[in-house]
């Protein structure tokens, strides 16, 4: 069996599926999609927390045509273990004269000083499209990721995957396959069927339960298993996770009405659009954590809580979030806020 690392931070791990929807698009409001020609332009976030301090910017160009050609993140904190870290993260799209996208290229560059030292993360991810009939037949990514410390030297590890995409008579996307041999079936844009080293259950296309047979360290069995809930809306609600069958760690979420910013970016021309596999994105307004601890009880060792203000056609233009941690007594609420900036809102 393989062995798998159980992580204590609460992550929705679709575990060796991030492949699945990378060339899709995702289903939206087709009435507000309709309303207005809303396009995210900039969004600026700042945090503050104990010890640690930073401002988050991206930025979003179009062509004349209004298809998406740059997106770029600036991440910029500093903390009392961490003198300074910033991350810059750029994607890239080239499209044909047809206006179908043929490239994108994600570049993540990351300088840092750790213990005095200069540390560097540096990742390219490239992916190369294909079309048939005016519809994406497979892509192909290509991962270079280089050592982490200046002072050592680049270290190139490459990777490269293929993923193909099969479509019915009408032009439905009915199968998706990557070049691992997993791969998925579609029914009207839900998952139908998974294939993988791993074991899925889905309802409606959203994936219920999922397992993940492993060994710890000293090679003992040691199985996760995730069970997620889902509103009507297909916004995930609960998420909790098992190791042998006793439960670990779970997560609840609420949500309100209105659009996320991202939402407004356009679908590429050809790109077959899906729902999602482990819930639709929305406006969270407020997340609460919880653990099982040595005594069996189950406590609560965070809260989140979000603030949100909306445009005239429903998508998101600031947000005030607040997160307490409730362990080792009272501490000072973290505070971060986000504001968010459009073109073309009518």
């Amino acid at each position: 069996m393989k062995t798998i690392r159980i992580i204590t931070r609460l992550i929705l791990l679709p575990i060796g599926l991030n492949w699945l929807s990378a060339g899709c698009g995702t289903q939206k409001d087709d009435q507000v999609r309709a309303a207005n020609d809303c396009r995210i332009q900039h969004s600026a976030s700042s945090f503050h927390s104990q010890g640690n301090e930073g401002t988050i910017q991206l930025d979003y160009a179009y062509d004349a045509q209004g298809k998406l050609t740059n997106k770029t993140k600036i991440s910029q904190s500093s903390s009392s273990t961490v003198a300074s870290d910033k991350t810059t993260t750029t994607d890239t799209y080239t499209y044909d004269a047809a206006g179908f996208l043929t490239r994108s290229v994600t570049d993540i560059q990351q300088q840092y000083m750790f213990v005095g030292k200069p540390s560097e993360y540096h990742y390219v991810s490239t992916k190369t499209y294909s079309y048939t009939n005016e519809r994406l037949a497979a892509y192909a990514q290509t991962d270079v990721t280089y050592d982490s410390h200046i002072t050592s030297g680049p270290q190139p590890q490459t990777s490269v995957m293929t993923t193909s995409y099969t479509y019915d008579s009408s032009g439905q996307l009915i199968k998706q396959t990557s070049s691992n041999e997993e791969s998925i079936t579609y029914q009207n844009g839900k998952a139908f069927t998974l294939t993988s080293g791993y074991l899925f259950e889905r309802q409606d296309g959203l994936v219920v339960k999922a397992t993940f047979p492993g060994t710890d360290s000293r090679g003992a069995v040691r199985t996760l298993v995730q069970v997620n809930e889902y509103d009507t809306h297909r916004r995930l609600m609960k998420h909790q996770e098992y190791i042998n069958d006793s439960l670990s760690t779970y997560y609840t979420q609420e949500w309100q009405t209105g659009q996320p910013a991202e939402s407004s970016l356009p679908t590429f021309k050809g790109h077959p659009t899906v729902f999602s596999l482990f819930g639709e994105p929305g406006l969270l307004t407020r997340y609460r954590a919880y653990s099982v601890n040595n005594q069996h009880q189950i406590v609560q060792y965070t809260e989140q809580t979000f603030t949100h203000q909306l445009n005239a056609a429903g998508y998101i233009i600031g947000t005030k979030q607040i997160s307490q941690a409730l362990t080792n007594g009272p501490q000072q609420p973290d505070l971060s806020t986000i504001s968010y900036t459009y073109t073309g809102c009518q």
